[in-house]
């Protein structure tokens, strides 16, 4: 049966709220796990013990560390338990920037982040990979201890503003009116029962009055009560149709018969 526009729009609400529900399951996994969303999957690495090239899964690179280097964790995949440290130069345009006593190019405080080393407490910082203690706090954007680090709920709230706001207000707003239009179409699905059931009883009335007045010659009556009965058929749902179909189309050939027995008198 054909969807109303009231249970289309109830469905991709539906579809909506689950999306977002996934989207949530995604984010707060990756604050617990943030490495494991930042992974370069099936890169070819060379193994440096034997030279020989393979397919791995492999995490983002370090921050570079004093001797110019930067490394990463890979993962062969046809043994995944073996780890494979790859290590490589610095990918930045010039290594004194982090020695030059100015805050530039990537770095988050003076010398430090980005690209450079880890920030000491209380150096400004754009993620944990900024800090030394991996603590980057997301109000102050300072680095600072585990335990001045606020909590889990308010470190989402200030890392994904936007999902908050759709979680905090647009997705009860979305509730709110599901809940109303659910209890509107079930409003209205009572009120159309009642009206199918009201026109069923019409249709059974003028039915046995049609094939009365035929019965009885009143051919004329019977035409009107005919057009009657079409009106009845145009306001019933297609469900309350069906049940009625099969008794129209037995009253539509006895009209079309009296119409045509009053052509041939009109001929004569």
């Amino acid at each position: 049966m054909k969807k109303s526009k009231k249970e289309r729009i109830l469905y991709t609400i539906n579809s909506f709220l689950v999306i977002l529900f996934l989207i949530l399951i995604f984010i707060l996994l990756s604050e617990k796990n943030p490495e494991i969303f930042d992974e370069e999957f099936y890169v070819k690495v060379i193994d440096p013990e034997n030279n020989e090239s393979f397919y791995a899964v492999c995490f983002s690179w370090s921050q570079c560390f004093e001797n110019n280097t930067m490394m990463r964790n890979c993962y062969p995949i046809e043994n995944l338990s073996h780890k494979l440290i790859q290590t490589k130069a610095c990918n930045y345009q010039e290594v004194i920037h982090c020695t030059n006593g100015i805050r530039d190019f990537d770095e988050t405080d003076i010398d430090c982040g980005g690209s450079c080393k880890s920030c000491e407490l209380y150096q400004k910082c754009g993620t944990n990979n900024d800090c030394k203690s991996a603590n980057c706090h997301p109000v102050l954007k300072e680095c600072v201890n585990n335990e001045e680090m606020p909590n889990f709920f308010i470190r989402i709230i200030f890392a994904h503003p936007l999902l908050m706001f759709i979680i905090l207000v647009i997705l009860p707003a979305s509730l709110l009116y599901l809940w109303w239009l659910k209890a509107n179409l079930r409003e209205n699905k009572i009120k159309a029962d009642k009206r199918n059931k009201e026109l069923l009883s019409q249709f059974e009335e003028y039915a046995k009055s049609f094939r009365d007045n035929v019965k009885n010659g009143n051919s004329e009556v019977a035409k009107e009560i005919f057009l009657e009965i079409n009106r009845i058929l145009s306001e019933l749902s297609d469900d309350a149709l069906k049940k009625v179909l099969k008794e129209y189309e037995s009253l539509k050939k006895i009209y079309i018969k009296i119409n045509s027995s009053n052509r041939k008198i009109e001929d004569k």
